[in-house]
C-alpha cells in the first residue's frame, strides 16, 4: 500500500505536473494582461469620444427679464447649443442662481434649452450654467446674470460696438455718460452678430474690466428688443432705450416702434428716421442727460 501510494504521489508532484502548473500559472498571467489591456483600450477609445464630443458647446448671454417679489412669478433664460444637437427633452445643463436652488435645462427645441427660475428679484443676479455630467457638455460652464427690472424704471441699451470704441478713444466721457444713465435706471450692452463673435467679443469685454450685462440673441435685429420689451410687459416706445452708432440699425429699430439715439456725426438727414434722436457725438448725447444726483 505505501509502494502504490508513493507510487501515486510521484505522478502529482513530479517534474511534468510541475511544468504543467508553471505553464498554467503563465497562461493566466497572460490572459489578466490581455484583459487589463482591452479594458484600458476600451477606455481610452471612451475618452478620446468625450474629447472629441467637447466641440459640442452652450451659449447663455445675459438676460433682462421683468422683476417680481410675487411667489408664483416666473422668468426664464434662454441657451443656445452649438454643435452636436441632443434629443429634445434631454437634460443638457445645470444652472446655479445665487441664493436661490439649482434648475435642470431641457433641450427645447431645435438648438434651444431654457432655464426657468421663480421670483426674479430686482437688481443684477449671478448664474452659473454648467453641462450635465457624462455628456458631451460636461466640460462646458459660462457664468452669466439676470438683470431683473422693477416696473416704472427705465432700460438703456447700448450698441457693444459703440461700448468698444468709446471705451478705447473716450474713456472718460463713456464713464461720465454710463453713471448719468445708470442714475435714474438700469443699463446694458447689446450684441449684433453670431454666437461665436459674441462669446469672442464677451471674453475681450470682461478682460478689459468691463461689467455691464450683455444680452444677446442669434436673430436678426431688432428681434432682442421686442423680446425684452414683451418680458418686460412695457410698450414699445416706452420699453426701452436704444443707443448705437449704427445708422441703419438705429432707422429699422425706430420703425419697430422704439426710441433710438444715434451717435453719428456730420450732416443730418433731411428726413429724420421715426423714433430715432441724433447727437452728433457720445459727449453731446451725455450732455442730453440729466446730471448724476449729488450724493
Amino acid at each position: 500500500m505505501t509502494a502504490k501510494a508513493n507510487h501515486g504521489s510521484e505522478n502529482y508532484h513530479g517534474p511534468t505536473a510541475e511544468m504543467v502548473g508553471f505553464l498554467c500559472r503563465w497562461f493566466l498571467l497572460a490572459g489578466a494582461v490581455v484583459l487589463i489591456g482591452l479594458v484600458a483600450w476600451e477606455c481610452l477609445l471612451a475618452t478620446v469620444g468625450v474629447s472629441q464630443d467637447v466641440h459640442s458647446r452652450f451659449v447663455v448671454a445675459d438676460t433682462i427679464v421683468r422683476s417680481s417679489d410675487r411667489v408664483e412669478s416666473k422668468c426664464y433664460q434662454p441657451g443656445l447649443l452649438v454643435g452636436q444637437r441632443t434629443p429634445v427633452g434631454t437634460a443638457v445643463a445645470l444652472g446655479v442662481r445665487m441664493g436661490r436652488s439649482v434648475s435642470v435645462c431641457w433641450h427645447n427645441r431645435g438648438d434651444r434649452f431654457w432655464a426657468l427660475w421663480t421670483q426674479c428679484q430686482p437688481g443684477r443676479v449671478p448664474v452659473v450654467y454648467q453641462g450635465v455630467p457624462y455628456s458631451s457638455l460636461a466640460f462646458e460652464r459660462q457664468a452669466t446674470s439676470i438683470l431683473g427690472v422693477p416696473d416704472g424704471r427705465t432700460v438703456t441699451l447700448i450698441d457693444m460696438r459703440l461700448a468698444r470704441t468709446a471705451g478705447r478713444d473716450q474713456a472718460d466721457i463713456w464713464r461720465q455718460t454710463i453713471a448719468a444713465l445708470a442714475s435714474s435706471g438700469q443699463v446694458a450692452l447689446f450684441f449684433d452678430g453670431s454666437s461665436d463673435q459674441y462669446a469672442a467679443v464677451l471674453a475681450e469685454y470682461r478682460q478689459s474690466g468691463g461689467d455691464l450685462p450683455v444680452v444677446f440673441r442669434k436673430e436678426p435685429m431688432p428681434y432682442i428688443f421686442r423680446r425684452i420689451a414683451s418680458d418686460l410687459a412695457r410698450r414699445r416706445d416706452n420699453a426701452i432705450s436704444i443707443v448705437t452708432a449704427n445708422a441703419d440699425l438705429a432707422a429699422k429699430t425706430g420703425q419697430a416702434g422704439f426710441g433710438v439715439h444715434l451717435i453719428a456725426s456730420g450732416p443730418a438727414p433731411t428726413r429724420p428716421n421715426r423714433g430715432v434722436v441724433r447727437h452728433a457725438s457720445l459727449e453731446q448725447f451725455k450732455d442730453s442727460l440729466p446730471p448724476p444726483p449729488i450724493r
